[in-house]
């Protein structure tokens, strides 16, 4: 009987050199790699679905818990991170609308002063000079009214930054939302 396995065995062997020294020939090095380690992955599982020993289930169980705290540390360190930049663009935002803020009265006074200008430039025909105060100076009306173009560009500068951020903000908030649902699951996950 030892001779028949012995034999049985050196056939087996035998044949499998001649399978895989084909499907190395035929299909090349990287594929026959792939083809052995597909069978070794199936053959772990099936072996795997077969064990019901609650040692080898207690170690597949210790090696999960071994994972979460570095999993719960990165998602703690990237929700960290993402609500140092949600404050960042919080503290831009409110400089953008306090520029803005700051821009509008600047108009609120300077345009009605530069209309009133305009109004006496051309009551002297064009030809006088006309001036105008603003912030206790006073300066010429194309001074003037250089100036009001550049707080208008500045206030809709700003505008555009307040709104740029107030969009980023409210995606980086959902971002922030999900992370921390992601950290509370992988918490429950661990102490049960």
């Amino acid at each position: 009987m030892i001779k028949t396995l012995f034999k049985f065995g050196a056939i087996a062997a035998v044949g499998i050199g001649v399978l895989g020294g084909g499907a190395l020939l035929l299909a090349g090095p990287h594929r026959t790699k792939a083809v052995i380690h597909k069978f070794h992955d199936d053959v772990l599982e099936r072996i795997d679905e077969c064990i019901d020993d609650p040692t080898a289930l207690r170690s597949q169980l210790q090696e999960l818990e071994r994972e979460y705290p570095e999993r719960i540390a990165q998602v703690r360190g990237d929700l960290a991170e993402l609500n140092e930049q949600i404050r960042q663009l919080e503290r831009e935002r409110a400089i953008s609308d306090r520029v803005v803020a700051m821009a509008e009265d600047d108009l609120a006074k300077l345009e009605p002063q530069l209309g009133e200008a305009v109004a006496r430039k051309a009551g002297t025909g064009g030809d006088g000079v006309v001036l105008v105060s603003f912030d206790e100076r006073v300066t010429t009306f194309d001074r003037a009214r250089a100036q009001v173009q550049r707080i208008r560009n500045t206030r809709l500068a700003y505008g555009n930054r307040a709104a740029d951020a107030q969009h980023d903000l409210a995606y980086m908030r959902q971002q922030a939302d999900r992370l921390q649902e992601l950290l509370l699951q992988l918490e429950d996950e661990r102490a049960q």
